[in-house]
C-alpha cells in the first residue's frame, strides 16, 4: 500500500514538476535517420534493466561486460550515431493497465535512469519500431498507421539489406515488409545470449558488408551495443531494428491479444498464447543467408 502510494506521488511529481528528456517523435526520429543517414541504438527497459543491473531479460542473461558497454554506449555522442530512448506516456486512464504500469515502471527503472540523461541531447523514439500492440487494438487508427507504415518503410526503400537477427526471428518472412528493398542478405547468429559473440558478430558484418548496405539488426541488447561499435568503428549504417516484423504482423493482423508465429520465436508470448501460421518460401530464406555464427 505504501509503494503503491510513493509511486503514485512520484507519477504526479514528474508529470507535472520535473524537466523531461528530449525525445522526437516516431515520425521525426525516421525523417532524422534518413536525413543524415544516421546509426540506432535504441534503449528501451530491457537495456536499462541491465544497466542498472536490476533484472534481465528473457533471451539475454545478465552480463557485467554487457551493462558497462550498454551504459557506455548510451552515452555516446557521435554525429552518424542516434540513441533512442522512450518517454513516459501520461494519457491512459487512472486503474487503467497502462497507467498501473507505467507508475511504476516510472518509479522502479525510469527513475534510476534519469542520471544518465542528457537533458541537451535529442533522443530519437526508441519505440519507433513498436507502432502497435495488441493491447491497444480498441484504440488504434488503423488507416493513420498505415501512413505510418509507408514512412517507416522509407528507411530502406531500394537499398541492399544486410540483415543480422536470431536464428528464429526469420525477418520478413510471411509478410511484406521489406518488399520494397532491392535485396536481401542475413547473417544468422543465436537467437538467446547473442553477447557472447558479439566480437565474432562484429567481425562477420564487416567483412560481408557491401558497399552501402544498410545493416538491420535484431538481437535484442546486444543490438544496442552491435550498433554503437559499428558507428564508431566503421562508416556502416546500421539499425537496430528490435520487435518490428512481429509489431508488423500483429498490426497487419490486427490482433487484440499477443499471437505466437508459426516458425518464429516471439518472446513476449505467452505459452498457451493462440498461432497464426505464415506461409513463406523456406528455399528463399536459406539461399539469402551468407553467415551463421
Amino acid at each position: 500500500m505504501f509503494m503503491n502510494l510513493l509511486e503514485s506521488l512520484y507519477f504526479f511529481w514528474y508529470k507535472h514538476f520535473v524537466k523531461k528528456p528530449k525525445i522526437l517523435s516516431f515520425e521525426d526520429t525516421i525523417k532524422l535517420i534518413n536525413e543524415k543517414q544516421l546509426s540506432i541504438a535504441r534503449y528501451g527497459d530491457g537495456e536499462m534493466k541491465l544497466i542498472l543491473k536490476t533484472g534481465f531479460v528473457g533471451f539475454q542473461k545478465a552480463d557485467d561486460s554487457l551493462s558497462g558497454e550498454l551504459r557506455s554506449s548510451f552515452e555516446t555522442n557521435k554525429s552518424n550515431l542516434l540513441v533512442c530512448y522512450h518517454d513516459i506516456p501520461f494519457s491512459f486512464p487512472k486503474r487503467s493497465e497502462e497507467y498501473k504500469f507505467y507508475k511504476q515502471y516510472l518509479f522502479k527503472t525510469y527513475r534510476p535512469c534519469l542520471k544518465l540523461i542528457d537533458k541537451k541531447y535529442f533522443y530519437g523514439n526508441t519505440n519507433f519500431t513498436r507502432f502497435y500492440h495488441p493491447s491497444l487494438f480498441e484504440k488504434t487508427d488503423f488507416n493513420k498507421l498505415d501512413k505510418y507504415v509507408c514512412l517507416l518503410k522509407t528507411l530502406w526503400n531500394e537499398k541492399n539489406l544486410l540483415i543480422v537477427e536470431g536464428s528464429e526471428t526469420k525477418l520478413g518472412l510471411g509478410n511484406n515488409l521489406f518488399d520494397n528493398c532491392a535485396s536481401m542478405r542475413r547473417i544468422i547468429c543465436p537467437k538467446t545470449n547473442a553477447y557472447e559473440k558479439i566480437d565474432d558478430i562484429f567481425k562477420c558484418i564487416v567483412e560481408n558488408h557491401h558497399k552501402d548496405d544498410l545493416v538491420l539488426v535484431a538481437l535484442g541488447p546486444t543490438a544496442s551495443v552491435l550498433c554503437t561499435r559499428i558507428s564508431v568503428n566503421t562508416d556502416i549504417q546500421a539499425i537496430d531494428i528490435g520487435h518490428i516484423d512481429i509489431v508488423y504482423l500483429w498490426f497487419i493482423n490486427k490482433c487484440k491479444t499477443i499471437c505466437k508465429f508459426s516458425g518464429k520465436y516471439v518472446n513476449e508470448a505467452k505459452k498457451d498464447a493462440p498461432t497464426i501460421v505464415l506461409s513463406y518460401n523456406e528455399d528463399l530464406y536459406r539461399r539469402q543467408i551468407i553467415a551463421t555464427i
